[in-house]
């Protein structure tokens, strides 16, 4: 069953998912790969070994790698992701999502990953901005393995550039890393590898970690966010006028508040009086659900043709 907790809440305090960078099979792959290629130390290694006191080069790692994360808040530096939809092997599943938050397209390379960006472009309570497939910076990946004898992965005789599904602003303060994956790829080594790195250099910079799986992607939430997305983005213009959305905003809303009336009987109700058509009413319903001026259940079906739950 998907988690009823949002993934920025479970990232910002420690979900079950949530990774410490304590898993044992890095040790385990230190002692077998001790005379490997993918070892860190090994023969090759000189331009990255230029510093044998690991502690003060992670300290001053770290401090570029923090200030890398906040400088990418700013609303004036553009963020380009490290790798994208165009140039990501990814078998025909990348997608380029407008963000409602971010106003930019997000490149997603797993329809699981694009999962992830609905959940966390619909909650805006939460999120302030999303950056995908975050690079951390391999010079501090690096030293963290080669102070804990961890084997780094490598691409082309290089210690290869780690990324990050999602690195998350949180509008309380800090940042969440959120990675997803198979469930089934859990238990292949070289992720858990992977997911460890990434996990201990996030800590390293006071941000926490979340691995989500498909058991976290609730399936009529996402096709709800999904369905409502086009209405949230910011450069959609609105259905309804703003006099027209004060003149019935109210009026829809108690139409709907039995929780049995649905959408588009609700618009066709109110059509009359007010000469608005039901269609662009039963769509201005929808978009005050999309913009959240209305806090309805999302694991509910939305549509015209369903009703609508409200929360408190």
């Amino acid at each position: 069953m998907p988690s009823s907790s949002t993934p920025i809440e479970r990232a910002a305090t420690g979900g079950a998912h949530t990774n410490t960078a304590a898993s044992p099979v890095l040790g385990d792959l230190a002692a077998a790969q001790s005379g490997d290629r993918g070892s860190c130390g090994t023969s090759g290694d000189n331009e990255y070994d230029d510093d044998s006191d690991y502690e003060s080069a992670i300290v001053r790692e770290v401090a570029r790698f923090e200030k890398e994360i906040a400088e990418g808040d700013n609303p004036d530096a553009p963020y380009e992701p490290y790798i994208t939809a165009v140039h990501a092997r990814s078998r025909g599943y990348a997608y380029r999502t407008p963000g409602v938050i971010t106003g930019r397209n997000h490149h997603n390379l797993s329809r699981g990953e694009e999962g992830v960006l609905q959940l966390l472009d619909g909650d805006q309570s939460e999120c302030a901005n999303i950056r995908e497939q975050f690079a951390v910076p391999v010079r501090l990946t690096w030293l963290i393995c080669k102070k804990r004898a961890w084997p780094h992965p490598y691409n082309k005789n290089k210690p290869a550039v780690l990324t990050l599904d999602f690195l998350v602003t949180l509008r309380r303060g800090g940042w969440a890393g959120i990675d997803f994956k198979k469930k089934k790829d859990l238990d292949n080594k070289d992720t858990k590898r992977k997911l460890d790195i990434v996990a201990e250099a996030l800590r390293l910079a006071g941000a926490t970690h979340e691995i989500m799986t498909e058991d976290d992607l609730p399936r009529v939430k996402l096709r709800n966010l999904r369905f409502l997305h086009q209405l949230a983005l910011p450069y959609d213009p609105p259905p309804l006028s703003g006099l027209e959305l004060e003149l019935v905003e109210d009026r829809l809303r108690s139409a709907l508040r039995d929780g049995r009336t649905l959408i588009f009987d609700a618009a066709q109700r109110i059509s009359a009086p007010t000469g608005i058509p039901a269609a662009r009413l039963s769509r201005g319903a929808m978009w005050c659900i999309a913009c959240h001026r209305w806090n309805v259940d999302l694991n509910r079906p939305i549509g015209p043709d369903h009703p609508v739950t409200f929360l408190k």
